[in-house]
């Protein structure tokens, strides 16, 4: 289990105010320096503005879908912002969701409602994947 994050740049960009907050709580718990977006246009110009180690997406928001930011994401010219982990936070849980969502180019994913245990669990196996 992760208890210091400190020095782990996050960014949730997530269009509904209580996963924005129960993401951005558990993050700053474990001291880590957290950015947010309640939608993907401030998304992109948070992500545009700073470097981040990890970024958690919500999928389906209105204007950009998680999945257009990923692919400004995946296309940036800058190697280390185009290789950052990114998870979809998603309420599709169907079978062959995850698969869908690793084959465009997220590292993993969390379901909603929001498992905090899973949401840690994931987030630090991308990180250390990557090596952050």
């Amino acid at each position: 289990m992760m208890t210091d994050l400190k020095t782990l740049r996050v960014l949730i960009v997530d269009d509904e105010p209580d996963n924005l907050m129960l993401l951005q709580t558990l993050f700053k718990h474990f001291k880590a320096q957290v950015s947010t977006a309640a939608d993907g246009v401030h998304g992109m110009k948070r992500f545009a503005e700073n470097r981040f180690d990890l970024i958690l997406l919500d999928i389906q928001m209105p204007v950009t879908s998680g999945e257009t930011i990923l692919q400004s994401i995946r296309s940036h010219s800058d190697p280390l912002k185009r290789t950052v982990p990114v998870i979809a936070v998603t309420a599709h849980a169907m079978a062959g969701d995850r698969e869908r969502l690793l084959r465009v180019g997220f590292n993993d994913y969390i379901s909603k409602p929001i498992d905090v245990q899973v949401a840690l669990e994931i987030a630090q196996k991308c990180i250390k994947v990557n090596g952050a």
